[in-house]
């Protein structure tokens, strides 16, 4: 039994990635997989992989090591904020510049 998804199983990383994966156990359950085998795979035990289902703690190592069992790592890039501009990240020289004028 192969835990990888198929390709139209894989999340777009245009913001729907979370949708995509859904929550953890219904995809896993899509999947035909159960909780033992999927522990297995993933390298993590059944105790850590029902944490993470039932939202009750878990480490991001267990997410990770979830989500590579299950081929989904791109959903990884969904969570990454969009970088935005920002007055603390001004060039080094126009500080220094406006400090020679005060």
């Amino acid at each position: 039994m192969s835990c990888r998804p198929q390709a139209a199983d894989q999340p777009d990383a245009s913001g729907d990635g979370i949708r995509a994966l859904g929550p953890l156990k219904t995809y896993r359950i899509h999947r035909n997989l159960d909780q033992a085998t999927l522990s297995k795979h993933a390298r993590v035990s059944v105790r850590a992989l029902r944490n993470l289902e039932s939202g009750n703690g878990s480490t991001l190592r267990t997410l990770i090591q979830m989500l590579r069992a299950l081929g989904q790592e791109s959903w990884l890039y969904t969570i990454v904020p969009v970088p935005t501009p920002s007055l603390d990240s001004a060039p080094a020289n126009l500080e220094a510049g406006n400090q020679h004028e005060r």
